[in-house]
């Protein structure tokens, strides 16, 4: 079971991670990036927002092209929910089970929006659903269908994300940051830095 009421301090290093699971993800499909901001809430609590800028690099021509860049897009969303379970696993459970998985990808980190990863993801869906399978009014072969393209993305950045060295070693220096420092806004510039010292710093160990 994870922990669900967090204090602010651990809020705000599940935040960090979860960001980074994002940022880190966008870097690797392809997508250009930005900066990583820790805010606060009008409810006084933290939220965060890792900058991605999911643009395609060239015409998405074929119905198979759009689907790909989404499954990619969604990835990354994933990926941030990922990152977040990684991070409970670490720090905030104990006996870590499925139904964990579920609370976090329904209960995820929101963003200066108001709006969570799940939300986000559940919209991509209708539309990949509908460029890969015909319609159907059957609800029960809507939802598995569904439910098939949500693995796909969710694969696709466990593969790349799950124990990823550099997600947290990246997120000891941020929180760090965060902590001692006062630092709200990690610039690209400096998150590239960090990631390429962690890349550097595990490579020679």
């Amino acid at each position: 079971m994870i922990i669900k009421n967090l204090n602010f301090a651990d809020t705000v290093r599940r935040i960090i991670h979860h960001e980074l699971g994002h940022w880190l993800m966008s870097r690797h499909v392809g997508f250009d990036t930005g900066e990583i901001n820790i805010g606060m809430l009008a409810n006084h609590k933290p939220y965060g927002q890792a900058i991605v800028y999911p643009s395609p690099k060239s015409q998405l021509a074929q119905a198979v092209d759009i689907y790909d860049h989404l499954l990619s897009r969604t990835a990354v969303l994933c990926a941030g929910v990922i990152a977040d379970i990684g991070w409970h696993k670490r720090y905030a459970s104990s006996d870590y089970d499925s139904d964990d998985t579920e609370y976090l990808y329904a209960n995820g980190v929101m963003d200066a929006t108001g709006l969570s990863d799940s939300g986000k993801i559940e919209e991509l869906l209708y539309v990949m659903n509908g460029i890969k399978n015909p319609p159907s009014q059957d609800s029960e072969e809507i939802m598995n269908q569904r439910h098939k393209i949500r693995t796909e993305a969710w694969l696709k950045a466990s593969e790349f994300i799950d124990e990823n060295p550099i997600l947290f070693g990246m997120g000891e220096i941020l929180i760090k940051d965060y902590f001692e420092n006062a630092i709200r806004t990690f610039q690209k510039c400096y998150l590239e830095k960090i990631m390429l010292d962690v890349q550097s710093s595990n490579s020679q160990s």
